[in-house]
């Protein structure tokens, strides 16, 4: 899910295996368990891509100034090139607002 912290998640950033202090009102990707991406950059060791990868997420964000128009282009570009240069399918799914 996405939704803002609380600062109390687990969160450990890729490359490293020591637990790093999570503010209150950060936006985060989380599982059950742990922040998988926080602030749409600082990724955890489970999220980095390799040869072995087979599913991802990747999605796209603007701000109130920010045409959803070119978000939802920009998305349909990035699976354009996905499925061009890798092979696969993507799947498009519905935008989401964080609050």
């Amino acid at each position: 899910s996405f939704r803002l912290t609380d600062g109390s998640e687990k969160y450990v950033p890729l490359g490293s295996n020591v637990p790093e202090k999570v503010s209150p009102g950060e936006y985060a990707a989380m599982d059950e368990e742990k922040i998988i991406c926080r602030l749409d950059l600082k990724q955890c060791d489970e999220t980095k891509i390799t040869k072995q990868t087979r599913q991802f997420i990747v999605y796209v964000q603007g701000n109130s100034k920010t045409n959803p128009a070119l978000l939802d282009e920009a998305l349909q570009k990035v699976c354009e090139n996905i499925t061009k240069f890798c092979g696969g399918t993507c799947k498009l799914i519905l935008p989401i607002t964080i609050p």
